[in-house]
């Protein structure tokens, strides 16, 4: 999804993300998800869902013994 707009609605983010639509309105609601409500839109900078996609990524750190 390279081709997305800076922008992108709700739809698309869900796409995105391969998630349902509720769920990010879910993300919006509770704030984990910075947005703008453009009259009764919310519109999602994309850089933004790139964003949240790294700070939920789970870093495995190394145990001894792990071969790494």
């Amino acid at each position: 999804m390279k081709d997305l707009p800076e922008l992108i609605t709700v739809e698309q983010a869900a796409a995105y993300l391969q998630v349902a639509p509720v769920t990010v309105y879910r993300m919006l609601d509770a704030g984990k998800l910075p947005a703008a409500k453009v009259g009764r839109m919310w519109r999602i900078r994309k850089t933004d869902v790139d964003k949240f996609i790294r700070r939920q990524t789970i870093k495995k750190e190394c145990q001894p013994g792990d071969g790494q």
